[in-house]
C-alpha cells in the first residue's frame, strides 16, 4: 500500500539539495524517487512537456524497467489529483519515503493555506 512521502526536503537553490540527494539516495533505510525535483505542488508540475522529457532522458540514459515504470507514471501525473502524487511513492518495507523540491521553499500562499 503507498502512502505518500514520510518526509520532504526543502531547501534553497544553489544550496547543495542535489549532493544531499545523491548521498541520501543509496541509503538503504530511504527511498527517493528517481527524479529529484517532482514540482508537484508549485506551478512547474502543470507543464506536461517537462514531465515528458525528464521521461524522455531517463530513456536515453537506459534506465532500467522499474524505473521506467515510475518515469512513465511521472510523465502522466495529473496534477489536478492528490492520489496521483502519493502514487509516485513506492510501497517499501522498512525504508522512509521522501522528496526533495527547492520551489517548494517560496510557494505562494494561496499553496499552502
Amino acid at each position: 500500500m503507498t502512502s505518500g512521502p514520510d518526509f520532504m526536503l526543502i531547501g534553497a537553490e544553489k544550496a547543495g539539495t542535489t549532493w544531499l540527494y545523491r548521498n541520501l539516495k543509496p541509503h538503504t533505510e530511504l527511498w527517493l524517487p528517481p527524479e529529484k525535483e517532482l514540482h508537484f505542488f508549485d506551478d512547474k508540475p502543470r507543464d506536461q512537456w517537462r514531465r515528458e522529457k525528464v521521461l524522455a532522458q531517463a530513456e536515453a540514459r537506459g534506465a532500467h524497467e522499474k524505473q521506467l515504470d515510475w518515469f512513465h507514471q511521472f510523465a502522466a501525473v495529473d496534477t489536478s489529483d492528490l492520489k496521483a502524487y502519493i502514487a509516485l511513492f513506492e510501497p517499501r518495507t522498512g525504508q522512509k519515503a521522501g522528496e526533495m523540491t527547492t520551489e517548494y521553499a517560496v510557494l505562494e500562499e494561496h499553496f499552502v493555506s
